[in-house]
């Protein structure tokens, strides 16, 4: 996994697209290992950087990423696809506040990244768990 993220820390740099900070990810990470969420949703997938950061803090961990760039959506899914992840991360491309809308009412997160995002409402109660 280590070759893979420095590819897409290259590819980020290179094409100005925005990825979790260096400094960051010890404290990201710390905190997916921490809780160990089962079931993420995360809103803005851009190169799939974060959901294969997520994937990789654990085992059997599920991601749901939404992503409104149908371009980026295959650029990450490009990346995800050469990881042991590609079954665990699944890309949902379209417009963030209609995809949440279109979720399964019953599917329930564990945690939503970025964590500074307030769905609640779209959510549901129910849906709404967070770390």
């Amino acid at each position: 996994m280590d070759y893979l993220f420095k590819e897409m820390e290259e590819f980020a740099e290179l094409n100005h697209v925005p990825i979790i900070k260096e400094a960051e990810r010890k404290i990201f990470k710390d905190i997916i290992a921490k809780y160990k969420p089962k079931r993420i949703l995360e809103i803005g997938t851009a190169i799939g950087y974060s959901a294969l950061l997520m994937a990789n803090c654990g085992e059997g961990i599920k991601i749901k990423t939404l992503e409104l760039s149908t371009e980026r959506a295959e650029i990450a899914q490009s990346f995800i696809d050469k990881s042991p992840y590609k079954d665990d991360i699944e890309i949902v491309i379209g417009d963030a506040g209609e995809s949440l809308l279109s979720l399964d009412k019953e599917e329930i997160f564990d945690y939503c990244e970025p964590y500074t995002c307030d769905f609640n409402h779209e959510l549901g109660e129910q849906n709404s768990q967070r770390i």
